[in-house]
């Protein structure tokens, strides 16, 4: 249709443009729509398929201009809420208007730190700076959050706590206690390590194998306190991602957290020693949880411990990623999906008979009433009664007893 529509910028006088404009299809392809036009898909379907021309639409209709200026405050906030926190930041430069919405408590609500790709902003070869130069951008975007002090409800960061040369231990501190943190309820901090650090720098290439251990005990230190911090501020989190290091101290701290309903605790170091006293502790103290994903990396050997895991809330779990994790016994009445899986031997070779792992379809029998699914399989009404076909072929891909596991080594 040819149409005159009017423009109004902040400061500018408005001028007239004529455009042609084509109603997209209410079929879209998926992944057409690139960034905030994806949260406006559902509102294509208000169109007619086909061009539209000036001879369908009312005069009353033609006449009328709408300038963005005009809209009522909380609605240019809605508009602005769908943009990605790097875009939030280009566009609060277009006008004092617009750098004020920006500065909105409630239009940072969704932080993550670590948005920022690494890349080189002047001409220079790759090297140390290019990391810098991110560092840099990750240390101005925190201290603008902190001026506008965000309402927060999920935050994410990649981010190493220990490494003395960075220092982003102590940026993080100070943005969430500058932050208002009362609803926060999803968070995933990987607090290990920095993705978009090269491998390649010098400090981080020369470690022996004691000093490697020597940072990992130093760097769970870190996370002890920060995580004491952390729990105290957070205390209404419903969903919580991170790495998770088995000591006493970490336990008590996450045992705050009432409400969680979401809980992934992935391995910090590896072929870490599990206490079964700390693992009671978790599932005994969070009486909302309804999904676990655990993954620990135990030792196995000659003294392989068997684990039992007891609550009365849980609906999903999922032990897959674990290796040396064995159950023993499950307590589990609320239990609808399990997902296992059977990794290698991590230890030295031992023979099959030295060594009698319970069989997982007798723990899922007896602890686990109203299971419905193991992995992707679906249970029959009576799989209780007698184990059919088709789930014996799920047993012998997961299940590491005598009878489901072939060979003679484990």
């Amino acid at each position: 249709m040819e149409k005159k529509v009017k423009i109004k910028k902040a400061g500018c006088k408005p001028t007239k443009v004529r455009s042609k404009i084509k109603a997209p299809s209410p079929i879209l392809e998926p992944g057409s729509l690139a960034g905030s036009q994806r949260h406006l898909s559902s509102s294509f379907s208000m169109f007619p398929t086909g061009e539209m021309t000036s001879t369908n639409l009312p005069t009353e209709i033609e006449d009328q201009s709408l300038y963005f200026q005009d809209l009522p405050e909380a609605c240019k906030l809605k508009v602005f809420s769908y943009l990605e926190n790097v875009e939030k930041g280009k566009y609060s430069s277009i006008c004092k208007d617009w750098a004020f919405l920006m500065k909105s408590p409630r239009l940072w609500n969704h932080v993550s730190l670590s948005d920022f790709t690494l890349r080189c902003l002047c001409t220079h070869k790759c090297t140390s700076e290019c990391y810098k130069k991110y560092k840099s951008r990750v240390f101005h975007f925190i201290q603008y959050l902190c001026q506008i002090r965000p309402v927060l409800n999920s935050l994410e960061f990649k981010l190493d706590i220990y490494n003395p040369s960075d220092k982003y231990l102590p940026q993080i501190e100070n943005f969430l206690r500058m932050s208002q943190c009362r609803e926060l309820n999803y968070a995933h901090l990987n607090w290990k390590e920095t993705p978009n650090q090269p491998l390649w720098l010098e400090e981080d290439c020369l470690y022996r194998e004691s000093d490697v251990i020597h940072r990992h005990r130093l760097r769970h230190r870190k996370f002890v306190w920060f995580f004491d911090f952390f729990t105290n501020i957070a205390s209404n989190l419903r969903t919580l991602i991170m790495p998770f290091g088995w000591s006493e101290t970490s336990v008590e701290h996450l045992k705050r957290l009432k409400n969680l309903h979401t809980l992934v605790l992935e391995k910090y170091f590896v072929f870490q020693g599990l206490n079964q006293a700390l693992l009671d502790r978790v599932l005994g103290n969070l009486p909302s949880l309804k999904q676990l994903l655990l993954e620990v990396w135990t030792p196995s050997g000659a003294g392989l411990l068997f684990y039992t895991l007891s609550s009365p809330s849980l609906q999903y779990l999922d032990i897959s990623q674990s290796r040396g994790f064995y159950l023993s016994g499950l307590n589990m009445p609320a239990l609808k999906r399990f997902c296992v899986a059977r990794h290698p031997w991590n230890g030295p070779v031992v023979a099959c008979d030295k060594i009698n792992i319970p069989c997982l379809y007798g723990v899922l029998i007896q602890g686990t009433p109203h299971l419905e699914k193991i992995n992707d399989h679906y249970l029959d009404v009576n799989w209780k009664d007698g184990i059919y076909v088709t789930l014996e072929e799920v047993f012998k891909a997961v299940c590491a007893c005598k009878l489901h596991k072939r060979g003679w080594a484990m």
